[in-house]
């Protein structure tokens, strides 16, 4: 190689060292350079970047570990690349060609959210807004965007991240074009949009966004603060801006959501409005659209919240991120379902509603205000709870103010929740008004049926401010007509409604009701006719029951009741023999240990006075009447208190006479203690019970009895009885299944003839026991014939055959009085006892035997009432005069029959 070849490569070698020495120079200067340029931006826009690499040649500028702390947003970008001119970065118009973004995590709050929407960037580090505005390309990939919760605004309500697989902005002749793909909430949503660059007298925005298959349950709870509701969103809207002087949008678009409560049943919101300086004005056609979403924020009617509902109608929306109006000149709510919080499933836990229709309505949220000029409610059920009334209208977070110039009910059926149940009203219609400070006016009664008289009438009126006390409480006066006595099972007492499988009766009511901020009171009056009670083997019915109300509520110390007057009662029980009194001793136990379970000792209320008049009680079917003409009187009466009770009747032809003292500490009111007087009492009217019990039934004889007995400290009765039965006579023996055989040893004949002394059987009978004061009288009589058997040896005696002196002789009635005849026989009849005061005469029936033998017994029942009441009111005691019972010894081949008065020896 030649000498110049040699200095010529030298020389290239020496210039191309002199360039890469120049290149690295200037690499290291530009460097140098980008690393002040954005040290510059990092100040300005408060950024932090971990590293800064600039690539001459390629004009790439990278930014390593971007990092943004504000109050409104955060930032971090692994990696942000710049193509082009490193000499205009630090002008206000970067030339940036292309812009990429990797891998990015920005956090927005509401309010950033809504700068961008008002192209309002102040938010936005000045790098990123001049590139924004300046770069040719940008792309953004797998990028998550997140909405952070804020204080004050609506949206969103908890955070959630948004993953941007891709966003591509690209310029054109002055036009912007953008797209992207972005995953959320399951769903797949695409963004397209075209925009005019600034620098044009006007500009046009168009794009779409398009969701499908959105997470509802999720959107509904993080994003808007509502109660998830599972399901699917899908959804499009498209948009045009026009700009002028100020943004502004025009957006439309749909969204469907199925409603759960019917599957084969969705609801679909169309919308379409202008967004201008970041406030919404437009208008929603909502079809069949499910509120269960609004459930956590809608009014709770005492407990129940909204779970089912479907919105139809066209409203009009207007407001912010943090404040929105609606108005609606005519909506409709149908199929609405209230449902009350419950760890146990309940009656009336849940309330439907057919429909509610409201006319030029307001609503604010999230002031939670909303004003109508009418709402009308159609075929529901609500349920409103007495214990509480406090918590009428209220919201989770706050209370609702509801104005309503107007209220229609119709067929409403109200459910009134009380301690012990529910009282159900029948089907009502009316209307009122309710004002935003809680003034109410109301006023409803019975629906009425086309041209047929109402089975009951229903009317209920009041005014008053909800949740005040004192003269601006609620007022009402509730009244009613021949309503069903099984509408308020819940009311009667617990004695009363247990185990009852039948209530019936027509009732009428007058209240006055008072509601006082939480509490309740009323007073008023109460009448039932025909009231009829059904239980297993009983029976109780009353003509006519008053109840006069002092004083009853949810926030008093004691229940007021003034009276209870019973009229024209009547006590049917079954027919239990003795000998299955005995079997069912043990199950007796059982019951009587529920029952002293169930104290009601502490239970408030107070019966001053409790009357029950012209009653009858019958044992085994309604004409075995046992006693008549019964007449009660309770005093003072209070559970766990000694009340004065005093007991009238005619038992058996005879006087029951009972004072004593009642108490009620269980399930069942009890005898303290009582005196009871027994007068002049036929003893037929066991003889049915006798009878099935395998005992003698009765054919003459005068009971007799002065018992006194009272509860000890310990709990046992304790006291003393003497009983008389005078001239008494048995029927037909029969031994074989005698229930005295096996409790004294002897059966119930020889006992009574071992007992007779000159006519009459007497005992002394101690008490000392427990249980029902029934049963500590039958066990004490029983221990009495035992020692009084004991003590006489086992000894009987045989019957006294004398026989009687025949004085005279009247012929059966069957109704009617007695003939004129018959009226002189019987004076002489008189004439004969007064001149022998201590002579006692039987009345003993002459039966013919080919008359039918009820009718027989009927008749000589009669016609013996009628021989005793004459002789008795012309001075003759009841004490000289014994009724026979008519059997077969005294049916004759004679064709006569009637009433033969006897002697008794």
């Amino acid at each position: 190689m030649s000498a110049a070849a040699r200095w010529y490569l030298a020389g290239i070698a020496m210039l191309s060292l002199m360039l890469v020495a120049t290149h690295f120079a200037m690499q290291v200067s530009a460097q140098q350079e980008a690393k002040k340029v954005v040290a510059s931006w990092a100040k300005e826009s408060e950024l932090s970047i971990g590293d800064v690499r600039y690539r001459m040649l390629k004009g790439v500028l990278t930014l390593i570990d971007v990092r943004l702390n504000s109050e409104h947003a955060k930032l971090s970008v692994p990696v942000v690349s710049l193509h082009g001119n490193l000499s205009s970065l630090s002008g206000k118009e970067p030339a940036v060609a292309y812009v990429e973004i990797r891998g990015a995590h920005i956090s927005l709050t509401a309010t950033a959210l809504k700068g961008i929407q008002a192209h309002e960037t102040a938010w936005m580090p000045v790098l990123f807004h001049q590139l924004w505005n300046s770069a040719q390309r940008i792309g953004l990939y797998d990028l998550d965007f997140e909405l952070l919760p804020e204080a004050g605004n609506f949206f969103p309500h908890q955070s959630s991240t948004i993953n941007l697989a891709h966003l591509e902005s690209s310029r054109t002749s002055g036009m912007r074009h953008v797209e992207g793909l972005a995953h959320w909430l399951g769903s797949e949503i695409k963004l397209e949009t075209d925009e005019v660059l600034k620098g044009e007298a006007s500009y046009v925005v168009g794009g779409s966004l398009i969701w499908k298959d959105l997470d509802a349950s999720d959107f509904l709870d993080k994003i808007l603060g509502l109660t998830a509701l599972p399901g699917e969103l899908n959804g499009q809207v498209n948009w045009k801006q026009k700009r002028d002087d100020q943004a502004s949008y025009i957006i439309n678009g749909e969204t469907e959501i199925q409603d759960l409560t019917n599957q084969n049943k969705s609801g679909s919101l169309v919308w379409g409005g202008t967004l201008v300086g970041g406030k919404w004005h437009g208008d929603v056609v909502s079809v069949d659209w499910p509120l269960a979403m609004f459930s956590s924020q809608l009014p709770e009617f005492q407990g129940h919240k909204l779970v089912a509902g479907r919105l139809a109608g066209p409203l009009q929306l207007s407001g912010n991120l943090k404040q929105w109006k609606m108005a609606t000149t005519e909506a409709k709510v149908s199929h609405i379902s209230y449902r009350r919080e419950a760890s146990v499933r309940e009656a009336f836990s849940e309330w439907r509603m057919e429909s509610i229709q409201i006319a030029n309505a307001r609503v604010r949220w999230p002031g939670r205000h909303f004003y109508a000029k009418e709402v009308k409610l159609m075929s529901g059920n609500p349920v409103i709870d007495a214990g509480s009334f406090k918590s009428t209208l209220k919201s989770t977070h706050q209370a609702w103010a509801v104005d309503v110039d107007k209220i229609n009910l119709n067929q409403i059926t109200p459910n009134i929740r009380l301690s012990k149940g529910f009282l159900n009203l029948p089907m009502l219609e009316g209307g009122g008004s309710l004002k935003r400070n809680g003034k109410l006016q109301l006023k409803l009664q019975t629906l009425a049926s086309d041209g047929e008289a109402l089975a009951e009438n229903w009317s209920v009126s009041g005014a008053g401010i909800l949740g005040s006390t004192g003269e601006r409480g609620l007022k009402f006066e509730i009244k009613a007509k021949k309503a069903g006595l099984v509408r308020f099972r819940s009311l009667l007492p617990e004695m009363i409604r247990r185990d009852a499988s039948g209530i019936s009766g027509d009732v009428d009511l007058q209240l006055h009701l008072a509601v006082d901020s939480a509490v309740w009171e009323a007073s008023g009056e109460a009448s039932v006719t025909d009231a009829h009670l059904q239980y297993d083997g009983e029976q109780w019915y009353a003509k006519a029951v008053k109840i006069g109300l002092d004083k009853i509520g949810s926030g008093l110390q004691e229940q007021n009741i003034r009276q209870v007057d019973v009229q024209g009662w009547k006590y049917q029980t079954a027919l239990h023999p003795l000998h299955q009194s005995e079997m069912n001793e043990g199950v007796g136990a059982i019951d009587v240990a529920d029952a002293a379970s169930k104290d009601v000792s502490a239970e408030a209320w107070h019966i001053q006075e409790l009357l029950l008049r012209k009653g009858r009680i019958s044992v085994g079917h309604a004409d075995a009447i046992w006693a008549q003409n019964a007449e009660i009187s309770v005093k003072n009466f209070r559970p766990g208190l000694a009340a004065p009770v005093e007991m009238n009747a005619v038992l058996g032809g005879g006087s029951f006479v009972m004072k004593g003292q009642l108490m009620w500490v269980s399930a069942m009111p009890e005898l303290n203690k009582a005196k009871i007087w027994i007068r002049d009492v036929l003893p037929f009217f066991m003889n049915d019970w006798l009878k099935v019990s395998g005992m003698p039934e009765f054919v003459r004889g005068r009971l007799y009895a002065d018992i006194a007995l009272q509860k000890s400290e310990t709990g046992p009765y304790k006291g003393l009885g003497y009983l008389r039965l005078q001239h008494g006579l048995l029927g037909p023996v029969l031994t074989s299944n005698d229930p005295l055989l096996s409790r004294v040893g002897f059966n119930v004949h020889d006992i009574f003839l071992s007992l007779q002394k000159a006519g009459a059987v007497r005992l002394r009978v101690p008490l000392q026991a427990e249980g029902a004061v029934g049963n500590v009288l039958g066990d004490a009589l029983i221990q009495a014939m035992k020692l009084e058997m004991a003590n006489q040896g086992h000894f009987t005696k045989s019957v006294d055959v004398t026989r009687g002196r025949l004085l005279s002789s009247i012929r059966l009635h069957g109704r009617g009085s007695l003939s004129q005849n018959e009226r002189v026989r019987l004076r002489n009849v008189i004439r004969e006892m007064k001149k022998n005061p201590k002579q006692a005469v039987e009345l003993k029936p002459q039966l013919n035997a080919s008359l039918q033998a009820a009718k027989q017994i009927e008749r000589a029942r009669y016609t013996q009432q009628l021989i005793e009441k004459f002789l008795v009111g012309r001075g003759i005691s009841r004490t000289r005069i014994f009724p026979v019972w008519p059997g077969k010894q005294h049916r004759s081949s004679s064709s006569t029959s009637g009433i033969g008065i006897v002697t008794i020896p």
